[in-house]
C-alpha cells in the first residue's frame, strides 16, 4: 500500500500530530519525516546551552524541538529545528500565547542559532549553504556553525542584510556580537568541555 504525501501550510504543521515525537519538514508543502539527532550534536548542544546560561535567562535557549519559520526558497524546507536557539524575550509571551514552541515569521527573529554539522556530504551543505541563506534571509543576527569534522566554528553576524563570517579553530577565542563576554574557545565547543 503507498502512503499518500500530506501537503499543508506551516500553521497546519503546528496543529500536526501523527501520535509519535517525530518532527517534520515542509518541503513544497509536502510534508517530511526528519531522523533523530545524534547523541553527539545533542550533547554539544547541551552543554553549550549551560555555557551560554552563564550569560543570559535559561528560558530563552531551546534545543531540537523550536520549531521556526524560515523564508521559503525552492526544494527547501519551510521549517527548521535548529540545535540550539537563543530567543528574544518577547518570545516567551507570544510562544504561550501561540501555545506551541515555534517562532513564525510573523515574529521577531531570534537571538542566535546554532547549528552542529554532522557527518556527510548533505548536511554540510545544508548547515553551510541551505541553512545560511534561509537564516540570512530571516534576519537573524547571528548564526554559528559548530563543525566536528573540520574542527572549527563559523559566526556569521548580519551586517548590512548579508552574513560576515568568521571562523574559529583551536585554541582561538570566539568573538560574538550577541555574546561579547563569552570566553569560549573552538576547541571547548568542538568537545563539549569547560
Amino acid at each position: 500500500m503507498t502512503k499518500t504525501p500530506i501537503r499543508m501550510t506551516f500553521r497546519e504543521l503546528l496543529e500536526y500530530d501523527d501520535g509519535a515525537s517525530t518532527r517534520h519538514e515542509l518541503i513544497n508543502g509536502m510534508l517530511i519525516e526528519m531522523p533523530p539527532e545524534s547523541e553527539e550534536n545533542d550533547f554539544m548542544a547541551i552543554w553549550l546551552q549551560f555555557e551560554l546560561a552563564k550569560q543570559i535567562n535559561f528560558r530563552q535557549i531551546r534545543l531540537h524541538s523550536l520549531v521556526m519559520e524560515v523564508p521559503e526558497f525552492l526544494n527547501l524546507p519551510k521549517n527548521r529545528y535548529p540545535d540550539l536557539v537563543v530567543l528574544q524575550p518577547v518570545h516567551i509571551a507570544q510562544m504561550r500565547e501561540l501555545g506551541k514552541l515555534a517562532i513564525t515569521l510573523g515574529m521577531e527573529p531570534p537571538q542566535l542559532v546554532v547549528e552542529i554539522v554532522s557527518p556527510g556530504k548533505d548536511n554540510r551543505r545544508r548547515d553551510y549553504l541551505e541553512k545560511r541563506r534561509q537564516y540570512e534571509a530571516r534576519g537573524i543576527p547571528e548564526y554559528w556553525i559548530v563543525d566536528p569534522v573540520e574542527n572549527q566554528v563559523v559566526i556569521l553576524t548580519l551586517t548590512d542584510g548579508k552574513y560576515c563570517e568568521q571562523t574559529f579553530r583551536g585554541g582561538q577565542r570566539l568573538k560574538s556580537s550577541a555574546f561579547p563576554k563569552l570566553d569560549l574557545s573552538a576547541e571547548q565547543i568542538i568537545n563539549a568541555e569547560t
